[in-house]
This record gives C-alpha cells, sequence and structure tokens, in this order.
C-alpha cells in the first residue's frame, strides 16, 4: 500500500513538472514571438526615420517641390512692407466683398 502511493505520488508529482515546463515553454514561444515583432517594428521605425529626416532635408524639400511642379525662380526677389494708404485702390473693386463672391 504504501508502495502504491509513493508511486501514485511521483507520477503526479511528475505530471505537475512537466505541465509546468509545458507551459513555460509556450510562454517562452510567445516572447520569442512579440520579441521578433518588436525587432521588426523597430526596423521599420528606423527606416522611416531615416526617410524622414532625408525628406526634412533642403535637398528633400527641393526634390519634393521639382516633384510637385514647381519651378526655381530666376532670381530671388525681397518684398518690403508698404504703408497703408499708398496702394491704389484696386480697379474692379474690393475683391474680398461678398458681391464679388
Amino acid at each position: 500500500m504504501l508502495g502504491t502511493s509513493v508511486v501514485v505520488a511521483l507520477f503526479a508529482v511528475l505530471f505537475v513538472v512537466a505541465a509546468l515546463h509545458a507551459v513555460l515553454v509556450q510562454t517562452q514561444a510567445q516572447i520569442d514571438a512579440q520579441r521578433a515583432a518588436n525587432a521588426a517594428v523597430q526596423a521599420e521605425l528606423a527606416a522611416v526615420t531615416a526617410d524622414l529626416a532625408r525628406v526634412d532635408s533642403p535637398e528633400g524639400l527641393e526634390q519634393w517641390a521639382i516633384d510637385a511642379g514647381l519651378v526655381l525662380a530666376p532670381e530671388v526677389v525681397i518684398l518690403s512692407p508698404v504703408v497703408p494708404g499708398t496702394l491704389a485702390p484696386p480697379i474692379s473693386g474690393d475683391p474680398f466683398s461678398e458681391a464679388a463672391g
């Protein structure tokens, strides 16, 4: 009777250890999958950050403008402010009135 109890207890302990090991292996597989997903997202983030730095550079902005159809100005013109009342009124009337709509 005592020998049978010891065998049953040993079997139960070994069964519990095997079940815990299975849970541990499954959890480790989930952790590994999450780490792989994190690594992929980090690689994508690094690529997007590098692309943003390239586009945000002066050369990137110039290329974007050219691709959008903008052209370089033949010369640079500095605009200066005009004192109110020094310009002649528009010939066609007020372009901002509701009647111009």
